[in-house]
């Protein structure tokens, strides 16, 4: 695993389109990279990845990102460690913090405009625990067919996270319309009409298409099978057939 740390400037507009490149022409698939794209009252922002190699191998790969970023704002940290710290890593710090998450994806990189309103938005989050965080994705997920199992996106490259934490209820509303705003505008303009149900987001309208599309009507007839009265029920469950 390898963790690489820039100073925070308006440069990370280069650093995510370069970000992007390097995904999506890395056809290894024992890579995996997320990039936290953190609000701009943060002092850095980074780029973390697993690679399931010699820390050689993986020194080689992310060389290739590091040579297309701008020189001027190298990263000044690297870490390596094994698999089990790295999973621990990017699971998460445990907290009691409340978030809002809604999710996004593309199939080919985000235009230099998109990257431009991302920023906009990141220039104007309501706190610094407010974040976009872009994941690659694709690879041996896309080698099975959309109707295989309940996830259909069998053809996406990055995956979106739009992401809010706050830990007083006077924060809540603020950061909860920045999400919901964000995640609007830029899924709407830029975005696949798809999401990942596990970054569940009760807001979502036609949400049954956007996590499971052509699947949802399979999922129902499994649903009628097993589950005949609707006992396992919540805003987002698999309905019944009508």
């Amino acid at each position: 695993m390898r963790k690489s740390l820039w100073k925070y400037s308006k440069q990370i507009i280069d650093v995510i389109e370069a970000w992007q490149d390097w995904v999506l022409n890395s056809t290894d698939e024992n890579m995996f990279s997320i990039f936290p794209c953190t609000s701009t009252q943060n002092t850095t922002f980074s780029i973390a990845g697993q690679y399931f190699g010699t820390e050689a191998e993986t020194k080689t790969i992310v060389q290739k990102l590091i040579d297309n970023t701008p020189s001027s704002i190298q990263p000044n940290f690297y870490a390596y460690m094994p698999f089990v710290s790295a999973v621990r890593y990017n699971d998460g710090e445990p907290g009691q913090s409340s978030f809002k998450d809604t999710s996004g994806f593309t199939k080919s990189v985000l235009d230099t405009n998109a990257v431009k309103e991302i920023y906009k938005w990141l220039s104007n989050s309501p706190s610094a625990n407010c974040l976009l965080q872009m994941d690659s994705f694709g690879r041996a997920i896309n080698n099975l067919s959309p109707s295989a199992t309940a996830f259909p996106h069998r053809n996406m490259n990055f995956i979106y996270q739009f992401q809010a934490y706050w830990d007083s209820p006077d924060d809540q509303k603020k950061h909860e319309n920045w999400v919901d705003n964000f995640s609007k505008e830029i899924r709407t303009q830029f975005m696949e009409d798809a999401c990942y149900r596990n970054y569940g987001d009760v807001t979502l309208s036609d949400w049954q298409y956007k996590y499971y599309a052509n699947n949802y009507a399979k999922l129902q007839q499994i649903k009628q099978k097993y589950d005949p009265k609707d006992y396992f029920k919540y805003s987002q469950s698999i309905e019944l057939p009508a």
